[in-house]
């Protein structure tokens, strides 16, 4: 015969078991804070879009044109998004293959025309190293879409933008969850 005592406390710990498990599952978490790759981190008003003000407060948090800074603290246009896209797309670690670069190039410049992977390869070796990309770069016009106000240079909020419009796919000024989740497979990403 169980006491009327301990039936009592059995019902709080399982209470108490139920609330835990509800509240660890309500919000991501990435060690010990909330995900940023949640949807619901960038989503800040959560009205179930991100928009690019959003994303791009969103992306300032994260770091994401740390690898694009030089020395100075200014955008190093073609080394940072050289590093950056080689890192993104570099699936296997080792060098760019032709198919990553190809299937980076579709994701992120869908407008790309004549850019071919044996003229960007420029030891030949068959894959190619982020030095490779940034020779590369300035013989395309892959970043002209980035330069929002034409000035030739490409600052932060231009490449957030840009970043922006890879997840964008609708091209609407909006990303929905399923956006959002479909951007971040095409990035090799670890924040």
């Amino acid at each position: 015969m169980v006491s009327q005592e301990f039936a009592v406390v059995a019902r709080m710990g399982l209470v108490v078991a139920c609330g835990l498990v509800v509240g660890a599952c309500a919000l991501p978490k990435f060690g010990g804070e909330e995900d940023p790759r949640a949807f619901a981190t960038s989503d800040r008003d959560a009205d179930e879009v991100v928009s690019r003000t959003e994303f791009q407060r969103w992306g300032q948090e994260q770091g994401l044109l740390d690898d694009l800074m030089d020395g100075e603290g200014e955008i190093a246009t073609n080394a940072g998004v050289a590093r950056t896209l080689y890192t993104l797309w570099n699936e296997e670690g080792a060098g760019l293959t032709e198919e990553e670069f190809t299937n980076g190039l579709t994701a992120w410049f869908p407008d790309a025309q004549n850019v071919v992977f044996a003229d960007w390869d420029l030891d030949q070796s068959g894959d190619l190293d982020a030095l490779e990309i940034e020779a590369g770069i300035p013989h395309t016009n892959l970043l002209d879409a980035w330069d929002a106000d034409e000035s030739g240079d490409i600052n932060g909020d231009e490449v957030l933008g840009g970043y922006f419009e890879v997840f964008d796919t609708d091209a609407n000024d909006e990303v929905t969850e399923q956006e959002w989740t479909a951007g971040l497979d095409r990035w090799n990403w670890d924040v």
